[in-house]
């Protein structure tokens, strides 16, 4: 079975949730899924449940919408060595495949996952920034992200670039 094939398994059964422009006809150039329970991060089924407000969910999606919709984005080489304004970033040096998308309005929020394939983005887990506060909190975020992409993709391999130009297009390496 293709990641394709596997993603609209997912995207059927409820495990994944597609990111999509809200108005019908504006580009889709890259795609982006999440994870449900990632999802439930920004979009919890009971509100009461919420980390965050329905405001701030709101303008998370709308920086999601910017991977979609093919923005420039600025994308670091490095996760420890990169200006504030970075959109995308791998989570470890030693590139093993588990990227950050980081969104910077307050409270700021990670959003982790993994390429199946070139510009197609998967989101297993997302959190508060704040709740990162130890090398043993990151490790155990890129376990579970890996995790949870072996679940959707069994028997396939994540695109393990540790350049970013090589599962992502139209960024700017810094």
């Amino acid at each position: 079975m293709s990641v394709d094939d596997k993603i609209r398994t997912h995207l059927a059964n409820g495990q994944l949730i597609q990111v999509t422009p809200e108005f019908d006809g504006d580009r889709i150039v890259r795609q982006l899924f999440v994870h449900q329970e990632a999802w439930s991060f920004i979009k919890p089924e009971e509100p009461h449940h919420a980390i965050i407000s329905e405001e701030r969910a709101q303008r998370a999606i709308e920086d999601l919408l910017r991977f979609v919709d093919g923005s420039r984005i600025i994308c670091a080489r490095e996760p420890f060595d990169k200006p504030a304004n970075t959109y995308l970033m791998p989570i470890h040096s030693e590139g093993r495949g588990v990227w950050a998308i980081r969104n910077r309005d307050v409270p700021h929020i990670r959003f982790f996952g993994l390429f199946p394939k070139v510009d197609t983005f998967v989101v297993t887990y997302a959190c508060l920034r704040a709740d990162l506060d130890s090398k043993e909190m990151w490790e155990q975020i890129r376990t579970e992200a890996v995790a949870i992409y072996s679940e959707l993709f069994p028997n396939s391999l994540p695109e393990y670039e540790r350049n970013a130009s090589h599962v992502c297009t139209n960024i700017i390496l810094v």
